[in-house]
């Protein structure tokens, strides 16, 4: 791709190696950029929903509203019980007293007495316990199935926004060049510039005859007194850099410096267009 096309009012895509129509502004690509998003969109189907362990999901306790509106808990279980039937289980359970019982006794030469023992006394006890018998079974919740798909560039232009653009943009001018940004505008409307006699629009700055704009002051971390230049505009325009003229993209500084400010100046007769500003060092 060579450049890309947005609409002016929505800053939405609206192509691609073409030049902007009315209402339309580009944005060009010196070098070759790669994007991809991933979008979850609408099959047109539904599946039912599963909690966060993958769990399928249904529905409890569905209430109503005057206005139609369902409301429902959600669990995993797949059915409630309805009805249930009782069962009585009788237990006999040893107590700490004992009391005195006969019973027959073998004595060591095989005869059999009689004689009392110690025997513990039983309590009985009675409970209930109900068992389900019938059961119901509970409505699945259903959502809309979404699927994720990846966009690129290449087919799906559409997807990506105009932020996104640049930023890729500026990513490959970095790898593509021994030094890195640090600065670049080409929004301009939203930009600190310092204009004198200019027309401002999205991607473009239009710089009257014989007029100039400058940046604000710009930091870098680094200390060095070459600086390069990217530049998208019409011929004619000049630029310097802390007041050192530019030529062929680049100038080299009285002294280093971890500061620029840069000047463009239109000298000429007719009004110039400015669609990209950027100082790498």
């Amino acid at each position: 791709m060579n450049n890309i096309v947005f609409d002016r009012i929505s800053c939405q895509v609206t192509g691609y190696d073409r030049l902007p129509q009315a209402f339309e502004f580009s944005v060009n690509l010196p070098y070759s950029i790669s994007l991809s998003k991933t979008i979850s969109e609408l099959t047109g189907n539904q599946i039912q929903k599963a909690d966060s362990e993958g769990l399928l999901l249904f529905k409890d306790n569905i209430q109503t509203d005057e206005f139609g509106v369902e409301t429902y808990t959600e669990t995993t279980e797949t059915q409630v019980v309805t009805e249930y039937q009782t069962i009585t289980n009788t237990y006999r359970i040893a107590t700490e007293e004992t009391t005195l019982e006969l019973q027959d006794v073998v004595q060591p030469d095989g005869s059999i007495i009689q004689e009392y023992v110690q025997v513990p006394v039983y309590e009985e006890i009675i409970t209930e316990s109900q068992i389900p018998i019938e059961f119901e079974s509970l409505q699945p919740i259903m959502i809309d199935e979404y699927v994720d798909k990846i966009y690129t560039l290449e087919n799906g232009y559409m997807n990506f926004t105009y932020e996104e653009i640049l930023e890729a943009k500026q990513l490959a001018i970095n790898n593509n060049n021994l030094t890195n940004l640090v600065y670049y505008d080409e929004d301009f409307l939203g930009s600190e510039l310092i204009l004198t006699q200019c027309s401002i629009g999205d991607g473009i700055v239009v710089l009257h005859s014989n007029y100039s704009l400058q940046t604000p002051s710009i930091p870098f971390s680094k200390t060095t007194n070459i600086i390069e230049l990217y530049i998208e505009s019409q011929d004619g325009l000049l630029f310097e850099v802390n007041d050192i003229l530019v030529e062929d993209g680049r100038v080299k500084l009285l002294a280093p410096t971890n500061e620029i400010i840069i000047k463009v100046s239109n000298p000429t007769n007719k009004n110039l267009e400015l669609y990209a500003l950027g100082g790498l060092v």
